[in-house]
């Protein structure tokens, strides 16, 4: 699968034009998140088991209801775009773990914490693209794996830089809807803007 993604960047014209050692490490990122990914379901998922017919049951609801997910996501992305700290957190579990280039945070007070000044930067600015989502059989976890490109004030001089690389979230079904329980990011390339 990590190969399919390694491939589907070269399609997508992602990595053109990068010189090979980021096009090897951005690969080599790709597949080491998609490992984790598959480690974290297999490890929020053991708690979750159900009785066939009731899986059976949730799956087709929430299946037939797919469009709950998507919603999510949609809604997210907007909270992301009018930088409300807020709005963004109500789609992450309480105790998610968020694994981003510049740092490692742990549940919703150390993520509060990082939006509020990341939002803070006026050269702040987030973009990118799903590649691929997909929901569990059972209907209780889903994951999205896609490109990400940011703004930010640059960490070494002045001015600005644009960060790119590939990200993956893993979603779970809660009471309360979709919640993020697990994201990782992974920057490819760092470009200063002047």
């Amino acid at each position: 699968m990590a190969a399919e993604v390694s491939r589907s960047f070269f399609a997508a014209g992602f990595v053109s034009g990068y010189d090979e050692r980021v096009v090897r490490d951005l690969r080599y990122s790709v597949r080491i998140q998609l490992q984790l990914v598959g480690l974290l379901l297999s490890l929020v998922a053991s708690p979750c088991v159900m009785a066939a017919q009731t899986a059976r049951e949730v799956a087709t609801s929430r299946m037939a209801d797919g469009t709950a997910l998507l919603r999510a996501d949609s809604l997210l992305g907007a909270a992301w775009d009018a930088k409300d700290v807020a709005a963004v957190l109500m789609f992450y579990d309480d105790n998610a773990l968020v694994q981003w280039p510049d740092d490692s945070l742990r549940g919703k007070p150390e993520l509060q914490e990082h939006l509020t000044k990341m939002f803070r930067d006026p050269a702040y600015r987030a973009g990118g693209s799903l590649d691929h989502r997909e929901m569990s059989r059972s209907g209780d976890l889903a994951y999205a794996v896609g490109k990400l490109r940011y703004r930010r004030t640059a960490r070494a001089a002045e001015g600005a830089e644009e960060v790119q690389g590939a990200w993956v979230v893993v979603w779970r079904w809660t009471s309360g809807g979709w919640r993020i329980v697990a994201e990782m990011a992974a920057a490819g390339s760092i470009r200063r803007i002047p």
